[in-house]
């Protein structure tokens, strides 16, 4: 990841991820707990990127 930006997740959640990771690093995977969660955010994206796209295609006054 050439570029970094901070954001906050829960302790609970973090705490999860990084078992998960170190579960990943002892299986040979060189993978850390931001690169995980970039991983699986650019997978969920794809995965719902047209209904993402007609979400910020709606007028704002839809959205609530």
């Amino acid at each position: 990841i050439k570029t970094r930006q901070c954001v906050y997740i829960s302790y609970d959640v973090h705490a999860k991820i990084a078992k998960l990771v170190r579960a990943l690093v002892d299986a040979g995977n060189d993978i850390s707990v931001g690169g995980y969660i970039d991983t699986v955010l650019n997978e969920h994206l794809q995965t719902n990127k047209e209904e993402i796209n007609e979400i910020y295609r709606r007028p704002p006054e839809d959205l609530l």
